[in-house]
C-alpha cells in the first residue's frame, strides 16, 4: 500500500503474521466521524502484528484511534516501524469518542518512530510496554499532548523499555500518566512534568530496577503541576533537576 491506509471507517481489522509484512504510508487505524455524517463510527478497529519477523513499515503516520475506537497490538516478537506515532487523536464530544491503546508485549516486540509519539494528543491513549517489549519514540514523547485526560504510558516487566532520543513530556498541556514498574526501564535527553499551565504529569518508578535514566535535565512542574513518585528501590537518574 503506497499511499494513505485506513482500517475501521465503520469496523474492521487486520493481522499480520507467520513473517508477512505490511507497507504502507501515513496510516489511521479507527473511524473518521467527520467522514460519516449521518452516523456514529464504529468501535472495532484493530491491527495486530502477531511473531517474529512480522512487520508493519510505515513511511508516515500511524494514528490509532482518530475519532472512534482503535487498538494495535504488537506480540510474540513482531515489529513495527513509522516516522511517527499518534495515540488518540481527536478531542471526545458528545457524539463519539477517540479512545486508543497500544499494547507491544513480549520480548523482541518493538515499535520504532524515527520522528515523534504523541499519546493522547486531544483523545484518550493509553501505551502499554510489557514482558520485555520495546518502544522507541524518536526525539519526542509527548503523553497527554493537548488538553483533555486520559494519556498514560504504562512500562512494566524486567527487559520493557520506552526511550525518547530527545524529550519525554509527561503532561504536555494536558494530563498524563507514566509508570515504570517491576524492572522496566525508560530513557531519556531530557524529561519534563507539567510542561504548559494547567497541564499536571505524574510519574511511579516502583520496584527493584525499574529505572528512568535521563541524560540531561529533568524539570517537575514547569508551568504546570508534576508529581514524582520512587518507592521499593525504584530509580531515578538525571545530569540535573528543577
Amino acid at each position: 500500500v503506497a499511499g494513505e491506509f485506513r482500517v475501521g471507517q465503520n469496523d474492521g481489522s487486520v493481522t499480520v503474521r507467520d513473517g508477512a509484512v505490511l507497507a504502507t504510508g501515513d496510516a489511521f487505524v479507527g473511524p473518521w466521524y467527520s467522514e460519516r455524517l449521518d452516523d456514529v463510527p464504529g468501535d472495532n478497529a484493530w491491527v495486530l502484528v502477531d511473531g517474529a519477523g512480522s512487520t508493519w513499515e510505515s513511511t508516515g503516520t500511524i494514528t490509532v484511534g482518530v475519532d472512534g475506537t482503535g487498538l494495535l497490538t504488537v506480540r510474540n516478537g513482531g515489529t513495527v516501524t513509522s516516522a511517527g506515532g499518534v495515540i488518540g487523536a481527536n478531542q471526545p464530544t458528545d457524539t463519539f469518542r477517540s479512545d486508543a491503546q497500544v499494547v507491544v508485549d513480549g520480548a523482541a516486540s518493538r515499535w520504532t518512530n524515527s520522528g515523534f509519539l504523541s499519546v493522547g494528543r486531544e483523545g484518550t491513549g493509553t501505551l502499554t510496554v510489557r514482558n520485555g517489549a520495546a518502544v522507541d519514540g524518536g526525539s519526542t514523547v509527548a503523553i497527554g499532548h493537548l488538553a483533555g485526560a486520559g494519556r498514560r504510558v504504562d512500562v512494566s516487566g524486567a527487559g520493557s523499555t520506552v526511550a525518547g532520543s530527545g524529550a519525554v513530556i509527561i503532561g504536555a498541556d494536558g494530563t498524563g500518566v507514566m509508570t515504570v514498574t517491576g524492572g522496566a526501564e525508560a530513557s531519556s535527553l531530557r524529561g519534563t512534568l507539567g510542561l504548559g499551565a494547567g497541564s499536571s504529569g505524574s510519574l511511579l518508578v516502583d520496584g527493584a530496577g525499574s529505572r528512568w535514566s535521563i541524560d540531561g535535565t529533568l524539570m517537575v512542574g514547569q508551568a504546570g503541576d508534576g508529581v514524582v513518585t520512587i518507592v521499593n528501590r525504584g530509580v531515578i537518574a538525571n545530569a540535573r533537576a528543577t
